[in-house]
């Protein structure tokens, strides 16, 4: 009789699980991730020969895609006399505007060329930079490459290139270049018994008139002088300031067209005071 229910039961689940049909389980797989558009790393060589207000003649613009990250290094060498623009798009192609290119050899941001050189183009926001002539009598060779890393300004190269600059007693305005530079280190030192102030000028010493002249930058100095101990003697130590004063700045923009110091007893003052100062610049 057992033996009989037994049979009845094991007859009775094979009817009920029969009905279904087991699959190994398996792993789900993701859906494939969006392709990203990848970023040329150079246009080549490139030779143009024609001139365009939007690129639809042929020859007359060098394009490259790039994927906002980086910045560019573009090379142009003339043939002869030609203008050539530095455009960028933020729409893949759709729109174009100029923008500035930093001369590798120095000096301030341009949007255009017309001489054999060496610039580079903050891609920030880009889609695509481009090269258009917008005049033409001879050829203008174009190269565009990627290079990583952050946007560097030119004038920015490093202070093994700085030229030193120093003064003992400034009391009035003294020019430390006549051009647009970039200082890289600022030391000072008051020499005084009382509070000074040292003015800084992104102009050359001919455009500035003390206590008329806004200061582009100014640092109080206590009577105690800025200096901090080291091996049991005194060293100056460098001033908090904003990077590439009197430089260029992250855009390109041009910050100054020369730079001078001055020694004084108030901010924006006219009257001297002996300030001590030691700085490197480019």
């Amino acid at each position: 009789m057992k033996r009989t229910l037994g049979l009845v039961l094991a007859a009775a689940l094979a009817v009920v699980f029969g009905a279904y049909t087991f699959r190994p389980a398996y792993a789900q797989v993701p859906p494939p991730l969006p392709v990203q558009e990848r970023e040329q790393g150079s246009t080549g060589s490139v030779v143009l020969s024609a001139s365009s207000t939007d690129c639809s003649a042929a020859n007359s613009c060098a394009t490259l895609r790039v994927s906002g990250g980086n910045t560019y290094t573009v090379d142009l060498r003339f043939a002869g006399a030609a203008t050539a623009q530095f455009e960028g798009s933020v729409n893949n192609g759709t729109n174009f505007q100029a923008v500035k290119a930093l001369p590798l050899t120095g000096g301030p941001a341009v949007t255009s060329a017309t001489a054999t050189g060496q610039w580079q183009v903050n891609a920030a926001g880009l889609r695509q930079i481009r090269i258009r002539l917008s005049a033409f009598t001879s050829n203008v060779t174009v190269w565009i490459n990627s290079s990583s890393g952050g946007f560097v300004p030119s004038s920015l190269v490093g202070p093994q290139e700085a030229t030193p600059f120093a003064n003992d007693a400034v009391t009035t305005v003294v020019q430390v270049k006549a051009t647009q530079g970039v200082i890289f280190s600022l030391y000072a030192v008051n020499t005084t018994a009382a509070t000074a102030y040292l003015q800084v000028f992104c102009k050359s010493s001919a455009s500035v008139t003390l206590g008329t002249t806004v200061p582009d930058f100014f640092v109080r100095l206590p009577s105690t002088t800025v200096s901090a101990t080291l091996n049991g003697g005194t060293a100056n130590v460098p001033l908090s300031f904003p990077a590439g004063v009197c430089g260029l700045l992250a855009d390109g923009a041009t910050a100054g067209t020369g730079i001078s110091v001055a020694g004084t007893t108030t901010a924006t003052g006219a009257t001297g005071a002996a300030v001590s100062v030691t700085a490197a610049f480019k």
